[in-house]
């Protein structure tokens, strides 16, 4: 198009910029599909962990497997911790690529001589 004089260098530039805030927010998206599975997937593995503390009874060896669970389980809250301060950050990382995006949609103008 720009070699065919359709649309002239700025805004043909101004086009490569919204696809470039368009790459970004898709990036952002998939980032947060990734952690929202992983924290969905964390709450299963806590699920599992808890029944399998509450069936146990007490003595010397269940309660070595107790203490294991309950290191595996202060771990995944950390790590939900950290996914939760992450999705916060790139949520708001989307809405600011979000608006960027419809504002420099919203402020290209073109006039063509036909």
């Amino acid at each position: 198009f720009l070699d065919s004089r359709f649309i002239d260098p700025r805004v043909a530039q101004a086009l490569r910029d919204v696809v470039a805030l368009r790459e970004k927010l898709s990036n952002v998206a998939r980032v947060l599909q990734r952690l929202n599975e992983e924290r969905t997937q964390l709450f299963k593995d806590q699920e599992r962990i808890r029944s399998n503390i509450d069936s146990l009874k007490s003595g010397a060896s269940q309660r070595e497997l107790v203490e294991r669970f309950v290191t595996k389980l202060n771990a995944q809250e950390d790590r939900l911790e950290t996914i939760g301060r992450e999705l916060e950050r790139l949520e708001a990382e989307r809405t600011r690529l979000q608006a960027e995006t419809n504002q420099r949609i919203e402020s290209l103008s073109y006039e063509a001589d036909l």
